[in-house]
């Protein structure tokens, strides 16, 4: 299992590509850096001619918002798409930086309680500055995934 979080599953649509990549089409609107409005469809991102990548359109905002990308291609009985779905690169550097200053305190308050047992409560603070850190980015990666992929297979499984 990866450190930071990364998901990947397949998709078989009893549709050929042509009519994936067009479902996608129809629900991916092309990214806005600045936009005034919230966009109407369930995703953002590109559809090209064997692969995607998008995010989730939400009512507010989630950084941990899975980024996704797939490529589809044709399968036995219909379409195999395969999709993956982690942090966007930005976020992932940041998290990871999080994560490695509070495994360094952590290991640094533990030496300090190793020398003196009365500052047991700063590994305990370090320890919660990790798991805070790393419980909000789990959390709130996964509650957006568990979304995404029902609306993905939802548009892509099942018949318009």
């Amino acid at each position: 299992m990866p450190f930071l979080p990364d998901k990947r599953f397949v998709i078989d649509a009893g549709v050929g590509p042509d009519e994936v990549r067009e479902r996608l089409r129809a629900a991916v609107e092309p990214v806005r850096r600045f936009a005034l409005r919230r966009p109407t469809l369930p995703f953002a991102g590109t559809v090209g001619p064997k692969s995607f990548e998008l995010r989730p359109v939400l009512g507010y905002a989630n950084s941990f918002a899975p980024l996704v990308q797939g490529s589809y291609a044709t399968g036995v009985s219909g379409t195999r798409i395969d999709v993956r779905m982690r942090l966007l690169r930005p976020v992932a550097a940041f998290m990871g930086a999080w994560l490695a200053v509070a495994a360094f305190l952590v290991v640094l308050a533990s030496i300090a309680a190793a020398r003196d047992p009365l500052r047991l409560g700063f590994v305990i603070l370090a320890l919660a500055f990790f798991g805070v850190g790393y419980g909000c980015m789990a959390v709130l990666f996964w509650l957006e995934t568990r979304r995404t992929r029902t609306k993905l297979e939802r548009l892509l499984a099942d018949a318009p």
